[in-house]
């Protein structure tokens, strides 16, 4: 069908950014979670986005080659 399917990373990955999103307007109160926005909390979500894009890279490299 020429369409990529989506990952369930990939997934992962967009519900991050939307949650990066909303957080950066959100700096010192909390989440529905009770959890408390800190710019150190948008830093590492960023950092696992990182990592998680990292991972997808390679899956799609192993894919390319088999």
């Amino acid at each position: 069908s020429g369409q990529k399917q989506i990952t369930d990373r990939q997934r992962i990955i967009n519900w991050y950014r939307e949650d990066v999103k909303r957080y950066r307007g959100m700096i010192g109160k909390e989440t529905e979670y009770g959890t408390i926005v800190t710019k150190r909390l948008i830093r590492n979500i960023e950092s696992r986005i990182l990592e998680l894009e990292e991972k997808e890279r390679m899956d799609d490299t192993r894919r390319g080659l088999s």
